[in-house]
């Protein structure tokens, strides 16, 4: 009986010990080429062959209600359709999959940017595969907000990578996205 319960204790902590490893081991795969940036990642998915990194600004807890704290997402995969699945370029959603744009019965408007602003966004290496413009009605009828999400993708060592955030397209903004497309890959 004594060999018994020691057996099953014994068990009992590899389980847990294998357990423990794998988890880590999952987080490790799902961790490749962490970008060095301004940014933390908030969570780390797997879907199939496809790794999802939702980031968010230090210190600044994300909200998917706030405009000004939308995460943005960093999708690796080898498989460019896998990833644009991921992503659900084209679906029903406001912009994409990964961002849930908040109230979006509020969005009056959904537009091209213009040609400038295409321009200001060029990153060598990089190819903007989507970029659009949503405006937000205020409660008395006129424009609010203006929210720009863009989507960037390039192949590098056969593994697709897109980027995919959202915000007020500030100068500032434009730097900081700058920034993460320069630390993706490296």
């Amino acid at each position: 009986m004594m060999r018994h319960k020691f057996s099953l204790r014994l068990l009992a902590l590899f389980c847990s010990a294998f357990c423990s490893l794998q988890a880590f081991s999952n987080e490790q795969q799902c961790l490749p080429n962490m970008p060095k940036t301004k940014l933390e990642v908030f969570g780390c998915f797997q879907e199939g062959d496809v790794t999802i990194l939702k980031l968010a600004p230090r210190d600044q807890p994300t909200y998917d209600t706030n405009l000004e704290n939308l995460p943005t997402f960093i999708v690796m995969g080898k498989a460019f359709n896998e990833v644009l699945r991921v992503l659900g370029k084209g679906t029903h959603q406001p912009y994409n999959n990964l961002i849930k744009l908040p109230y979006p019965s509020a969005i009056i408007r959904v537009t091209e940017v213009s040609k400038a602003v295409r321009l200001k966004l060029v990153k060598e290496g990089w190819k903007l595969l989507d970029i659009k413009n949503f405006t937000y009605g205020k409660s008395d009828g006129t424009e609010g907000a203006d929210v720009v999400c863009s989507t960037f993708i390039k192949n590098s060592s056969d593994v697709f990578t897109a980027v995919s955030q959202c915000s007020f397209l500030y100068e500032d903004d434009i730097l900081k996205l700058k920034d993460i497309l320069g630390s993706v890959g490296h």
